[in-house]
């Protein structure tokens, strides 16, 4: 079978300490709305997804505050950082097809979440970096969820945020691996995606999306691409340097003007 699977979202692992200057930051600054949220008392984390007018969403994941903290603390500490992509998520239709798919391909889907509204399984590739870093494919049903009530009592995305100016554009992710050519064969074989090179950076499109995957030679730096316009460059900056984050949380957000 040949997988068409559509880039939907960012994942970034935050301290729960910041979760509130990344709200202010991803939806103030950058123009974001909140979408589907909520926490998961047994799993110990929290999260909330923020969309954006092209298409382009990012998700923030966190441990809850006050609570034990779990698979994210401990994700970040391997990191060691306050703030790392965490995964990409790819949607299907359907996801028991797309688990044989994975096997047929090479790949070892790990099964996570199975619900009437929510099923999901999780590759890794070796050589993509931050280590560790997981690719989702979903198959959900996201507004009946929201229309459930379950995003009600996710904080801090409840706050108000007037839009400083119009909505930036969330590109698409960059990602260092040892391998950038062999990483594309994740996207490609397993999602039906698109891969193209130059200068040794690998460009992933997956189908119907408007975000892009960066594949970079290397164990360098990764982040979230976000454009503006160029009269909004400034105020990007700004909003960076207002929101309360550490520098190394400020520098997972690329910026470029068009």
């Amino acid at each position: 079978m040949s997988l068409q699977a559509r880039f939907e979202h960012i994942a970034l692992a935050v301290h729960h300490d910041d979760l509130a200057a990344w709200d202010r930051l991803l939806r103030g600054d950058l123009g974001g709305a909140a979408s589907l949220g909520g926490t998961e008392p047994r799993a110990g984390f929290q999260g909330g997804q923020i969309t954006y007018p092209d298409g382009g969403m990012l998700e923030v994941l966190s441990w809850t505050a006050g609570g034990e903290a779990g698979a994210m603390a401990r994700y970040l500490e391997k990191q060691g950082a306050r703030a790392a992509l965490h995964h990409l998520t790819f949607l299907v239709e359907e996801l028991d097809p797309a688990i044989e798919h994975a096997r047929e391909v090479g790949y070892e889907p790990m099964i996570g979440r199975r619900s009437r509204t929510w099923n999901e399984f999780f590759v890794r590739d070796p050589g993509l970096r931050p280590k560790g870093m997981l690719i989702q494919v979903l198959e959900a049903d996201k507004q009946t969820l929201i229309d459930s009530g379950w995003s009600d009592d996710w904080e801090p995305f409840m706050a108000r945020h007037e839009p400083q100016a119009a909505p930036a554009r969330i590109a698409g992710a960059h990602l260092a691996s040892t391998d950038p050519v062999a990483a594309s064969r994740l996207f490609t074989e397993l999602l039906g995606a698109r891969a193209s090179e130059r200068d040794g950076v690998v460009e992933i499109a997956a189908h119907e999306s408007t975000m892009r995957v960066w594949l970079h030679p290397g164990e360098g730096t990764d982040g979230v691409h976000v454009e503006v316009a160029p009269e909004e460059g400034t105020r990007l900056a700004e909003g960076l340097g207002r929101s309360g984050l550490p520098a190394e949380a400020q520098s997972l957000v690329r910026a470029t003007s068009d």
